[in-house]
């Protein structure tokens, strides 16, 4: 049976009269990793330290399993923290280290040993344990600190930007190494970061968090293709926000007229009496450009200046502006296509894309 199911009911967290977490609500199933996602100085890493029991709350709940927790010390609330620095003891081996927690709790040195080497093992390190942790690469370190963090059996597991101090290439491995830790334990994962693509890589839950409030959360694919707010769409990255005038609809047709008098066709359903400005997204991999406006067939087609691209191997990213306005926006282009459409920098383009393609933001 998965263990970690996690409740926040109205918490609150002030510093002096700064609020770090204003009034969040937020379940995480048992057995589910979940991203707290956001800017620095949002309120995820004051989350987590609300859960762990490292922070108190200034009101509200934190249940855990069912219990109530919210003023609990750490060792009472089944959570264990892998912080950021690993904080490994430098005096001692790694047995030692994973080791540690059995030690103060008067564990025979046998049975202690034995147990830190099976966790050594589940994190494939047990061919390191007479190290000492500056004879270890980081990741080596971030391994032993998570066989560490395991040894009391936590329900939850809570993780203050694991992977930020890892190389590119390390991160990604280490990445798919959470995961399928995360699965083979079968308990909650609380995983603090601040790169989209590490969330969404990972995350069965995305919590995006923004001044201290949760600003949406749901699947990963949920986040990314249907973001609520422009906070979101801009932070999730891959989306291009615009703005218009509210003209007419026709069931889920929306027409509005941006800067220029360019129109611009939505989909989407307007809630209430419509009226004034709305924002909508548009992903920047549905966008197709051309120099001949006659040769795109798509919804909505727009007159660009190319200011600037860039090569990201498998697509080329070009920064648009579009004419008479300041309106900036991005389009990643396969390259293969790329190469096609002989597009330079300066080069005045045309860009398109379908109303289906879009996607209506909640003010925010």
């Amino acid at each position: 049976m998965h263990q970690g199911q996690v409740e926040l009911i109205h918490v609150c967290k002030s510093f002096d009269e700064s609020i770090a977490v204003d009034d969040i609500n937020l379940r995480i199933k048992a057995g589910s990793y979940c991203c707290l996602l956001g800017p620095s100085g949002c309120g995820k890493s004051t989350t987590l330290r609300l859960i762990a029991g490292h922070e108190l709350a200034s009101s509200g709940q934190i249940i855990i399993d069912g219990h109530e927790t919210t003023h609990a010390p750490p060792s009472q609330r089944g959570t264990a923290m892998m912080f950021q620095n690993y904080a490994l003891f430098p005096h001692i081996n790694c047995t030692e280290n994973v080791a540690f927690a059995l030690k103060l709790r008067g564990v025979a040195k046998p049975e202690r040993r034995k147990r830190a080497l099976e966790l050594l093992s589940l994190v494939k390190m047990q061919d390191y344990g007479d190290r000492m942790p500056d004879q270890l690469s980081g990741g080596q370190q971030q391994r032993v600190a998570l066989a560490r963090a395991l040894q009391n059996e936590p329900s939850v597991l809570l993780l203050d930007e694991p992977l930020s101090a890892l190389d590119p290439f390390l991160r990604i491995h280490m990445r798919a190494e959470l995961r399928r830790l995360q699965k083979e334990l079968g308990i909650t994962f609380i995983h603090v970061t601040h790169s989209q693509e590490e969330a969404l890589a990972l995350a069965d839950q995305v919590v995006v968090m923004d001044h201290g409030y949760i600003s949406q959360s749901g699947s990963a694919r949920e986040v990314f293709r249907c973001p609520d707010n422009e906070f979101v769409a801009r932070f999730i990255g891959g989306h291009n926000v615009f703005t218009g005038e509210y003209q007419q609809h026709d069931g889920e047709r929306i027409s509005l007229l941006g800067a220029s008098n360019q129109l611009y066709q939505i989909q989407g359903n307007l809630h209430g009496k419509p009226a004034g400005q709305y924002r909508f997204s548009v992903r920047t991999d549905h966008i197709n450009v051309t120099h001949q406006a006659d040769t795109l067939s798509n919804d909505n087609v727009v007159n660009c200046r190319v200011t600037d691209s860039e090569f990201h191997g498998s697509y080329v990213k070009l920064n648009l502006k579009v004419n008479d306005e300041q309106i900036e926006f991005n389009a990643h282009i396969p390259d293969h296509i790329f190469q096609q459409q002989h597009v330079k920098n300066g080069d005045q383009i045309w860009a398109g894309w379908d109303r289906q393609h879009t996607w209506l933001l909640d003010s925010y």
